[in-house]
């Protein structure tokens, strides 16, 4: 390779790189204010962020990638749990179960938990190309019929998938939030259970369960299963 080829590949190679360099800046910039919908970054959600480093929130809770690993990632917490369950949850978050780790209590004012929510949702419409990811080896559970879990075993799966026993109890064990599922297939059938899960306003407008538009219906047949078993 001559001299003058060297130089010539070397300063073809850099405006290149550099041509690639600026657009992809421009890129950048342009795409990321979409992305993260900054027109709806208003006064309540910097609020909200700052009740978020006022407690320590990230001492144990991940968001967008940054924080402890200790409890639950809340990037989607706002998809996931819904308004209703965020404000019930905030207020009291004590589990009465000894081997669940438990939240602290910071009993947060009113204005706090509005904007903390508040700040929640505005973190949940932000396009992270489908983070958190699922957790290694999760597969979607009772989507094709399982030769080795009778669909029982399945939809207790599925009940632990969703946390469900944030809410709810079963023997004693789970939430005080939402009723106790102990005898729930001696009160409920089938289609109500699934209607309910689906859209848990149809049968009470005021309750604070969220609806689950994420859950499969596989995950759905066999939770059903799971919850009709119980009387």
């Amino acid at each position: 390779m001559g001299k003058k080829f060297a130089r010539n590949f070397f300063i073809l190679g850099t405006a290149i790189c550099t041509v690639v360099f600026i657009w992809l800046t421009i890129d950048t910039h342009t795409t990321i204010p979409k992305r993260t919908h900054t027109d709806q970054l208003s006064e309540e959600v910097i609020l909200g962020k700052r009740v978020w480093h006022k407690y320590n929130c990230n001492d144990c809770h991940t968001i967008l990638g940054i924080g402890g690993y200790y409890s639950p990632d809340v990037t989607k917490v706002y998809f996931m749990r819904g308004e209703a369950w965020l404000k019930a949850f905030l207020k009291d978050p004590e589990s009465p179960d000894p081997k669940r780790r438990k939240m602290v209590n910071f009993h947060l004012s009113e204005d706090e938990t509005t904007r903390l929510i508040t700040f929640f949702k505005w973190v949940d419409g932000i396009d992270t190309n489908q983070w958190p990811p699922k957790p290694i080896g999760e597969g979607k559970i009772a989507e094709v019929e399982s030769k080795s879990e009778p669909q029982v075993a399945l939809g207790k799966g599925v009940f632990e998938k969703y946390r469900c026993d944030i809410c709810h109890k079963i023997e004693g064990k789970g939430g005080m939030i939402g009723p106790e599922l102990t005898r729930e297939g001696s009160k409920r059938d089938a289609l109500w259970l699934e209607q309910h899960i689906r859209d848990p306003k149809s049968h009470d407008p005021t309750t604070v369960m969220p609806p689950f538009p994420q859950i499969t219906k596989g995950e759905l047949n066999a939770l059903v299963d799971y919850l009709i078993n119980l009387k």
